[in-house]
């Protein structure tokens, strides 16, 4: 006789349906996965502005390299002061110049490799970092400023709000700046920008993520009326500046 085959029990219904949700998790994990990209690449192009760009070039020509102080700022010239004006930067980017005493090597020049849209970019970055865009017939952005420098919202928004701040974890991959639709779309909501100020936000995070790493935090009670109506002066400011500055 042929011994039968032993027939394994079906699964317990409990087990089917824990079995089912496991495989509807991972395909969700597989989808967001998949679009992850696309979708960075959607946002980021909303976020983008000239000042960003420059910012951007500067990192990819290797500029801040030999032009970063220990603070992280700009260094212009080996004496530490700025440059006179913004045709100055101009000139200097487009030429370039010799190694002078402070300087590892000679500046070369951008002329040629760099199309004029990207002199631009970087001229605008430049200026920007030395206080070239700031608008000294405006009292109360550059008091703002002041405000902004103090809490350090440039550390997570970028210098002057031109964003590219790496957020591990958040949907964006990235805190938004102030100069992009993300800004936008927080002053149509009720409340507006002083609403986000006053009561943080977070942002969006990717699924089974734990959480973005960068959070928006609450300064409510750290900022009387006064501090906030000048902070959002400041952040209007720098947009008015990114949009309207041709260096």
């Amino acid at each position: 006789m042929v011994a039968r085959a032993k027939m394994r029990p079906p699964a317990p219904p409990r087990r089917r349906v824990r079995l089912a949700v496991v495989l509807v998790i991972l395909a969700l994990v597989g989808l967001v996965g998949a679009s992850l990209p696309a979708s960075r690449a959607w946002w980021r192009a909303g976020e983008s502005s000239e000042l960003g760009a420059g910012l951007a070039l500067l990192g990819q020509r290797g500029c801040m390299a030999c032009h970063t102080t220990a603070a992280g700022c700009i260094r212009w010239r080996a004496d530490g002061r700025p440059p006179e004006s913004v045709d100055v930067v101009r000139d200097a980017v487009l030429h370039g110049r010799s190694r002078v005493a402070g300087f590892p090597a000679d500046m070369p020049a951008a002329a040629g490799a760099l199309s004029r849209r990207g002199v631009d970019r970087v001229v605008l970055a430049v200026s920007a970092r030395e206080g070239q865009l700031r608008d000294a017939a405006e009292p109360e952005v550059e008091a703002g400023r002041e405000v902004m420098l103090q809490l350090g919202c440039e550390s997570c928004h970028g210098l002057l709000g031109a964003g590219g701040v790496a957020n591990a974890g958040s949907l964006s991959g990235q805190v938004p700046g102030w100069l992009g639709r993300s800004f936008a779309r927080v002053e149509a909501q009720p409340g507006g920008v002083d609403a986000v100020i006053r009561d943080g936000s977070t942002p969006q995070a990717v699924p089974f993520s734990g959480g973005p790493a960068l959070v928006m935090p609450a300064f409510h009670g750290r900022l009387d009326s006064t501090e906030l109506g000048l902070l959002t002066e400041a952040l209007q400011g720098a947009r008015r500046s990114a949009r309207a500055q041709k260096p």
